[in-house]
């Protein structure tokens, strides 16, 4: 205990003695850590956290059906009920847009633009069609009542609204030319998790070349994004904890004076190794510490720049074992070429 109250107190008097250098080398390495701790933050940013991980698994967002790999809109109609029976598919803004469409609307910068049609499941009846309130048909806006040749097939407007739709079982007797027709889905949900087998059954039937779930297309986007922030965080990292052994080499020559001193007063070489074991801890501890708090402080802030995941306090450990262990590797040559000269080589004198 006397041992260590010495040594502390030694500590503190070179501290007071060089109080530039000793603030100036907390403060820096408080800002390395911060730094080392918003980089695994950043780290953490793409990986998703869903609020419905199943539901993620079984969404495949973002389907684009090509119309033309089907002779009629009867055999495509037929594969969409069929996923439906078979994998209790849910076809979400199931639309279909036709190249020569007499209904569409007046963009300004954008002209003129085909309005699509949304097969609803619901609320509609055959024959029956909602409109747009800013579609034109054949150059004039259409009301409740009017009648519309659309892909074929007569409707009749029974409402104006927000957008244009059809009945979904409409599909099955439309006779437009499929070789003009898109078809686009914004989410194809199903009742379970497909399994591989599942999937390409899925993907024949609709004859889709590629359907890759939320999650699935998540993790890809994540891996491509995510090798480019770690190499950004590893070299961030790095330059922290360069920056920290370049000041530690500093204070190793103004400290290197009261290590020979203690030499000269007969201090065993262990008492010198804890003298410098105990120096440099403080130096990497203190600052480690005050990161945190400094990190814990401006967690609302990070939500602004999208960075509301944290990284786990296991990385935080690493980042200051890995300082630890680097620190004493670069300073230790130093060490133990101080403890093998004689004090007047040190420029220590009595």
């Amino acid at each position: 205990m006397k041992r260590l109250k010495l040594i502390l107190s030694e500590i503190l008097r070179d501290q007071r003695q060089e109080l530039r250098l000793t603030a100036a080398i907390y403060l820096t390495v408080t800002v390395c850590f911060l730094s080392i701790f918003v980089c695994f933050r950043v780290a953490e940013k793409n990986k998703l956290i869903y609020d419905d991980a199943d539901l993620a698994a079984r969404t495949y967002p973002d389907v684009f059906i090509a119309a033309s790999e089907f002779s009629t809109c009867g055999e495509l109609y037929s594969a969409l009920t069929e996923a439906e029976k078979e994998y209790g598919a849910v076809f979400l803004q199931l639309r279909i847009k036709a190249d020569d469409m007499p209904l569409y609307l007046e963009l300004e910068g954008l002209g003129r633009i085909n309005d699509s049609i949304s097969l609803s499941e619901n609320g509609l009846h055959t024959g029956e069609l909602t409109v747009n309130e800013e579609a034109l048909y054949m150059g004039s806006p259409l009301a409740v009542g009017d009648k519309a040749e659309l892909l074929g097939r007569s409707f009749t407007v029974v409402s104006v609204g927000n957008e244009t739709a059809i009945a979904f079982e409409e599909l099955a007797s439309l006779t437009a030319d499929t070789g003009t027709l898109d078809i686009s889905v914004g989410s194809i949900v199903t009742e379970k998790a497909l399994s591989d087998s599942q999937l390409r059954g899925l993907k024949d039937l609709l004859r889709l070349g590629e359907l890759a779930s939320q999650a699935d297309a998540a993790e890809t986007e994540n891996r491509s994004v995510a090798a480019d922030q770690k190499l950004i965080c590893l070299l961030i990292a790095g330059l922290s904890v360069l920056v920290i052994l370049t000041l530690f080499k500093q204070a190793m020559l103004r400290a290197a004076p009261r290590l020979g001193m203690f030499r000269l007063y007969g201090a065993k070489n262990r008492f010198v190794a804890a003298f410098f074991l105990t120096w440099l801890l403080g130096y990497i501890l203190l600052p480690f510490g005050a990161a945190l708090g400094i990190y814990a402080l401006l967690d609302g802030l990070f939500g602004h720049f999208y960075l509301e995941h944290d990284a786990a306090f296991s990385y935080k450990s690493f980042a200051l074992a890995a300082v630890a262990l680097l620190s004493l590797l670069f300073t230790l040559p130093q060490l133990v070429g101080i403890i093998r000269k004689q004090p007047a080589e040190l420029a220590v004198r009595r």
